[in-house]
């Protein structure tokens, strides 16, 4: 079972993280086109953006290291259990940033967050749903 969660921890967490920051940096690249500043150069701009993307996917990645508590048969067996060991607290932290985001109104930093969040939101749910349903798989062959 260790086995199997560590290859949903990674579709969850690891591979949305890498595409993040990847995705973060394009946008960075891109958005810092023409840059001018007293204080910093483009690459600086950019060496931050990537440094914040790194960190913020790092805080994640260990926030969803509580998919691992599905190894216990108590939080496997309940549904709610479950749903919060794979959802409560990425999701928390990312729903925490976004009203942040809203009641401080810096719209120009929507488009790096959802470049930062929907991997995490797709990968989390996707990876979920194939746990399901190897659960349900595993619970059939035993009736079997």
């Amino acid at each position: 079972m260790k086995q199997l969660l560590k290859k949903y921890y990674i579709i969850a967490a690891i591979i949305p993280a890498i595409i993040g920051i990847i995705a973060t940096s394009i946008f960075s690249i891109i958005d810092t086109i023409g840059y001018k500043s007293e204080w910093l150069t483009r690459e600086s701009a950019i060496f931050m953006d990537i440094i914040f993307s790194t960190v913020y996917c790092g805080v994640i990645c260990i926030l969803s290291l509580t998919i691992f508590f599905n190894q216990f048969e108590k939080v496997r067996k309940n549904i709610f259990l479950r749903i919060c060991s794979w959802f409560l607290l990425p999701f928390s932290f990312i729903t925490m940033v976004f009203i942040h985001e809203i009641n401080v109104e810096k719209i120009k930093y929507f488009i790096p967050l959802i470049l930062l969040n929907v991997p995490f939101i797709l990968g989390l749910v996707f990876s979920y749903v194939i746990f399901l349903k190897k659960q349900n798989l595993q619970k059939w062959n035993l009736k079997s």
